[in-house]
């Protein structure tokens, strides 16, 4: 997914900044270039604006759950999506 030339942008979209710093560090350590959302709507507008190799989406976000975001998202891009979630129970990991 690495580009040598003209980083590829992973879009982090989670409402916990410290969350979004981790994750950030960790990929622009192996080269990418990183853009950060606090909730659904912004991921779903720089989803659009930036067309991103790949959106990190927390489930558990305002204005606009990770869940609705992705629906959205779905609608425009077939970008590759990892959900996060705090959440324990087997159904909503699944």
């Amino acid at each position: 997914m690495k580009i040598v030339s003209g980083q590829q942008i992973i879009l982090i979209a989670d409402d916990e900044p410290q969350i979004r710093e981790l994750l950030s560090l960790y990929f622009q350590k192996e080269g990418f270039s990183v853009t950060e959302a606090a909730d659904g709507a912004d991921a779903i507008l720089k989803v659009q604006q930036l067309k991103p190799a790949m959106v990190i989406l927390d489930i558990m976000m305002p204005v606009l759950d990770g869940l609705e975001a992705c629906k959205q998202i779905r609608r425009i891009s077939k970008v590759p999506v990892i959900m996060l979630t705090a959440r324990a129970e087997d159904e909503d990991r699944i």
